[in-house]
């Protein structure tokens, strides 16, 4: 089997998705079971365990030439030329630090980021700049999801719809809008509000990866 960059990716990125999903809704409450590997430091979760083996027969089902090597085991061999390396985050970390002069490994659980606020999300609609989006309010849980920085705060959009008007109008996922019309957006349900007032026209500012600039849109 051929081995397309592109191909490739198509396969991960959506069972890399799906596992993250998996790993977050269990990681709520208390959490994983953890049990020890090699050492009392070498720690291991139940749902290290689990991606691996759920990620591991996916990738088999649809690549079955390919060789896989796991972090907690998997060892398959292959005849592609393909070798996939799994190691999905199941619950723990080593934390190495220095104390004294000296090095220490140090097991510490992973918790969820925390939902600060209700995240509130809302679709869009109507005639305006901004239908088709869905506008989330930023927490840590939220910009985690969206890979951003955990400290963003204020209202993000959190999905575009690629045939509708804020596609149309170039708003992207993560952007985090700051204001409307020189009035501050504080809560999706400011923006909600305003997208169904029918001003001349539409002054937005947008803070889009650090870099914070206004794009005037028609009424």
């Amino acid at each position: 089997m051929t081995a397309d960059p592109a191909e490739l990716l198509a396969i991960a990125e959506p069972l890399a998705v799906e596992v993250a999903q998996h790993l977050r809704t269990s990681l709520a409450g208390d959490g994983p079971a953890i049990s020890t590997k090699s050492t009392a430091t070498d720690l291991v979760t139940e749902l290290d365990t689990w991606a691996e083996a759920h990620i591991t027969e996916r990738l088999l089902a649809v690549r079955p030439h390919d060789a896989i090597v796991g972090e907690e085991g998997a060892a398959v061999s292959g005849t592609s030329g393909v070798t996939w390396c799994v190691d999905p985050i199941g619950g723990t970390v080593n934390l190495t630090i220095r104390r004294a002069g000296k090095e220490l490994t140090l097991p510490v659980k992973a918790a969820l980021a925390p939902e600060t606020r209700d995240r509130d999300s809302i679709k869009l609609s109507g005639r305006t700049p901004f239908a088709g989006a869905v506008v989330a309010n930023l927490s840590p849980a939220v910009a985690e999801e969206l890979s951003m920085d955990a400290d963003a705060t204020g209202v993000v959009v959190s999905e575009v719809d690629p045939r509708s008007n804020a596609a149309r109008f170039g708003f992207q996922k993560g952007d985090i809008i700051l204001g409307v019309n020189n009035q501050p957006v504080e809560s999706s349900r400011d923006l909600d509000r305003w997208a169904r007032e029918r001003p001349n026209f539409w002054r937005v500012t947008i803070n889009r990866g650090g870099q914070v600039f206004t794009s005037v849109f028609g009424g």
